[in-house]
């Protein structure tokens, strides 16, 4: 990790927000101290830089996060299906990395994240356009009105059939942590995420922590 514990990466899956929250409870569960995970991760990371990522703001590249993952030793959870996931806006995402309290220091711009929402609805099973609630999500996000999501949407679907191949390409070769849903980007409101709606995990459905999206879909 570099000393300054900042990578600027605005295509990672995984909101720092949410990792370094998941993290400080692994940790406190544990009753290890921020030297122990140091220590654990033979030099990678020093307790200051742990202090950042924890507080949700630093933005670590997927190597990081893999180390990190395993240094805290954070729990696997049942992977959830597509009929389990909603778009939803996470409204408490505040970071140190920019006055805007973005995840990234950034607001991604409405055709990227219309084209990463596709793009994930693709890798996940998701049909992106027959779920009302993700449209108004979604417009609520972009402070639009919801006919102006859901046209937003199906232009992308119309038109950007390169942009959405490439976006599937590269964002399943992303780190992801399932538990903690897929980023798909910021907004002025928050962060916009697929993530698992409260109690749709099935115990005996397979458990899995973090790796590549394309590797944990199988």
């Amino acid at each position: 990790m570099r000393s300054a514990g900042l990578i600027v990466d605005n295509d990672h899956l995984v909101s720092s927000s949410r990792l370094g929250a998941a993290l400080f409870r692994a940790r406190t569960q544990s009753g290890r101290s921020l030297a122990a995970i140091a220590r654990s991760s033979d030099g990678r990371f020093l307790p200051d830089q742990l202090v950042a990522v924890e507080r949700g703001a630093t933005v670590v590249c997927d190597d990081d996060m893999a180390a990190l993952v395993a240094a805290y030793e954070l729990a696997a959870k049942p992977w959830v299906p597509a009929a389990g996931l909603d778009l939803v806006l996470d409204r408490a995402t505040a970071s140190d990395l920019d006055p805007s309290g973005r995840d990234g220091g950034h607001v991604t711009p409405p055709r990227s994240i219309a084209e990463r929402f596709v793009a994930l609805s693709v890798l996940l099973g998701i049909d992106s356009t027959s779920g009302p609630l993700q449209m108004s999500t979604l417009a609520d996000a972009l402070e639009v009105p919801l006919t102006a999501a859901i046209d937003l949407v199906q232009d992308t679907l119309h038109t950007g059939s390169a942009g959405i191949g490439e976006a599937i390409d590269r964002l399943g070769r992303r780190y992801a942590v399932p538990q903690l849903g897929f980023r798909v980007g910021e907004t002025a409101m928050g962060t916009v995420l697929v993530a698992p709606r409260r109690g749709s995990s099935q115990p005996t459905a397979r458990l899995v922590d973090g790796g590549p999206l394309a590797d944990l879909i199988g």
